[in-house]
């Protein structure tokens, strides 16, 4: 009997490349966050407890939004593809709501921080949410060949410690010389602005990456490799 040859869905190494730009696009953001309980104690005032106590609620709404915007993705077959729109959109989420974090906080009366800061920061997650959605089955839709997938973790996990300690030497190194400490609200003003558009930058790169690839009839094509 004769052999059928396997024809691989391809990618280009910088489509591949490009795309994991996407996973430094969203920890760029979540090293941020991981400076709002400084934020929120030393310059808003908040008790250490009360933070400890919004963060852990607002890990639970993560889990909440994670299968949501997986059905959402699931669904997702316009004009735009299945993809981009998630991650056009979860950035721009990301944007205005770290805005809303770090620039209006301090400026909301004392009686209203708290609930404002809960419903902002769930406005991030579920922007946190909608691009990181895409990872996995974008990589999918991008190649199955199993020889080019590792090429995948390569790069992101080089794009996650590169986000990760640049975000630690640009705070450790610059800011905190700059602006005396974690008190000084120029600190994070400034530090917001750069994750804005770095991560930006990030993400039109990974549009650009799966852009050919995020089309309908690729869709049907993995679903009946899928069956």
């Amino acid at each position: 009997m004769e052999e059928k040859e396997i024809v691989y869905n391809e990618a280009k190494f910088y489509q591949i490349g490009l795309f994991s730009l996407n996973n430094a696009a969203t920890n760029l953001y979540l090293a941020l966050m991981g400076y709002v309980s400084y934020y929120a104690n030393s310059v808003i005032g908040f008790r250490v407890v009360l933070i400890s106590m919004l963060l852990t609620i607002m890990n639970v709404f993560d889990g909440i939004t994670d299968p949501i915007a997986g059905f959402l993705l699931d669904k997702t077959k316009g004009r735009f593809g299945k993809f981009r729109p998630f991650m056009f959109f979860g950035n721009c989420i990301m944007a205005v709501s770290t805005l809303l974090l770090f620039g209006t906080l301090e400026y909301i009366p004392k009686v209203l921080q708290v609930p404002y800061f809960v419903l902002v920061y769930a406005l991030f997650v579920l922007g946190y949410t909608f691009q990181t959605v895409v990872g996995k089955s974008g990589q999918a839709i991008l190649t199955n060949n199993p020889a080019k997938r590792p090429l995948s973790t390569y790069f992101d996990s080089v794009f996650i410690m590169a986000a990760y300690g640049g975000s630690v030497l640009l705070v450790a190194n610059y800011l905190v010389p700059k602006y005396g400490g974690y008190t000084n609200i120029g600190l994070y003003h400034e530090y917001m602005i750069w994750v804005i558009v770095v991560s930006a930058f990030c993400t039109i790169g990974a549009i650009i990456g799966i852009w050919k690839k995020d089309r309908a009839e690729n869709y049907e094509r993995h679903e009946k490799q899928k069956i």
